[in-house]
């Protein structure tokens, strides 16, 4: 008679059995993993959900690719990669200005918070949250809009 698994080890094997199950679906596997977040991502408050939302579409409002027109601090992102262990050939993707800012922090290359001229701000961005967050830090690398950069700047323009 073996013995039953407790609940994390019961959980860890379902977690695996789910992650080979989407893992083998080809592109089939975006469609079933989207399916899996919108379901957890249902179970939160809406008010915390359109929050969060309002917070994505702040950071789009103030990032160009192009050079700032407006005088001011920004975040300048440099050598962008589609993939952490990607190996570049060059100095990598070119990243968008971000501001202009009032402020810039980052506690302990784990969080960081920007606060916006005009008085809109996010106060904290980090990976690994329940909830996805605009910008965060991944190792050594700063995330932003489905790319990983290796450098970035604070500038004034």
């Amino acid at each position: 008679m073996s013995a039953q698994p407790n609940y994390l080890q019961a959980l860890n094997q379902l977690v695996d059995a789910q992650l080979l199950s989407l893992f083998t679906l080809g592109s089939e596997a975006e469609v079933q993993l989207r399916k899996l977040i919108e379901k957890n991502l249902q179970r939160c408050p809406d008010d915390y959900l359109i929050s969060v939302s309002a917070e994505f579409d702040l950071m789009k409002q103030h990032t160009s690719f192009n050079s700032p027109t407006a005088s001011g601090m920004y975040l300048k992102l440099l050598h962008g990669r589609t993939f952490v262990g990607q190996q570049l050939d060059s100095w990598g993707e070119d990243g968008p200005w971000i501001g202009p800012l009032d402020w810039f922090h980052c506690t302990y290359l784990t969080g960081i918070g920007i606060g916006f001229v005009g008085g809109n701000e996010i106060s904290q961005m980090q990976f690994g949250d329940e909830y996805p967050s605009p910008m965060y830090i991944y190792k050594s690398f700063i995330y932003y809009d489905g790319v990983y950069y290796g450098d970035w700047e604070l500038q004034h323009h």
